[in-house]
């Protein structure tokens, strides 16, 4: 049922996110009580400090989705989950001795959700890494599992020790909980990461996607509406990337400005052939510049078509 657990590397991983989880839905919930309490059951504070925390999110998950690929994500997971467990230990001090202000819970928001925002993209697309593409799906699953445990656990056990021992105990508990997680990241095989599947996974999915927008976009010319409207359309001849016939599709060509053009094809026909979607060379940084430019392309010819 779980065949993901038979790869070693996942085993320390998954055990270590257990416990780490727990944790993070019990910060979560102390976070939000300690809040309350320093600024007189104040809502507007509430959702001042929840909006810090995940504010990040919007602004630094595509950075850290780039940081991911192009840098050892093992590494990068240390780094961040042992700032994450820095944030809980001295928030946790600072309220167990009585010294904590509202500005700092707020500042401490902030950098937790810094850390959050890009540690998920690492963490998600390091799993690929861990168990190889035979058993992702299984090991999502199991990640989805251990979450939305952790999403029931956690705040039950936080409400508990709040109300005995307050909530810079759970702030403290959350900081050890991390030492799993970094126990694990260490005692891994850094040899059995498949790192160059992973690296064929996305290139394949960039192929993918070039594909798509091949499919949708023809080479034609366009020139004015009124030309549009005055002169029949006739068959295409354009062919895909693939070598296929495009059919039941239209060109118009006049004296206009080239919108696509055939010389783009072909330089993405020379990428393809170079890197080859099942090839020896996976790196995806020339050919993502050129579906950067089809993209463009393709907006650009939708425009001048609707105008």
């Amino acid at each position: 049922m779980f065949s993901s657990l038979r790869e070693r590397n996942y085993r320390l991983y998954a055990g270590g996110q257990v416990i780490s989880n727990v944790g993070t839905w019990m910060q979560r919930v102390a976070q939000d009580w300690l809040v309350l309490e320093l600024s007189g059951r104040s809502p507007a504070a509430l959702g001042f400090a929840a909006g810090l925390q995940f504010l990040p999110t919007l602004v630094l998950s595509m950075w850290a989705g780039m940081l991911a690929d192009r840098m050892d994500k093992r590494r990068l997971l240390l780094v961040l989950q042992a700032g994450m467990g820095g944030c809980a230990l001295i928030l946790g001090l600072l309220d167990v001795t009585g010294i904590v202000a509202l500005w700092q819970v707020y500042l401490f928001c902030l950098v937790l959700g810094c850390f959050t925002a890009m540690d998920a993209p690492i963490r998600q697309s390091f799993v690929g890494e861990m168990v190889g593409p035979r058993n992702v799906t299984n090991a999502v699953a199991l990640n989805s599992m251990t979450f939305n445990l952790a999403r029931v656990v956690g705040p039950a056990v936080a409400g508990v020790m709040i109300t005995w021992v307050g909530t810079g105990w759970v702030f403290l508990s959350n900081a050890v909980s991390f030492v799993a997680v970094i126990a694990g990241l260490f005692a891994m095989d850094p040899t059995k990461l498949r790192r160059h599947t992973a690296n064929k996974v996305r290139m394949r999915g960039i192929c993918m996607a070039i594909s798509f927008l091949d499919s949708m976009m023809k080479p034609q010319y366009h020139k004015s509406a009124k030309a549009m409207r005055d002169r029949p359309a006739r068959p295409s001849s354009g062919r895909s990337l693939s070598g296929k016939r495009n059919r039941g599709c239209t060109s118009h060509r006049a004296d206009g400005r080239l919108v696509a053009d055939e010389e783009l094809y072909r330089a993405f026909e020379a990428q393809l052939a170079l890197h080859g979607c099942s090839r020896s060379n996976h790196d995806p940084r020339n050919i993502a510049d050129y579906l950067q430019e089809l993209t463009r392309r393709f907006f650009h010819q939708d425009a001048a078509f609707h105008m």
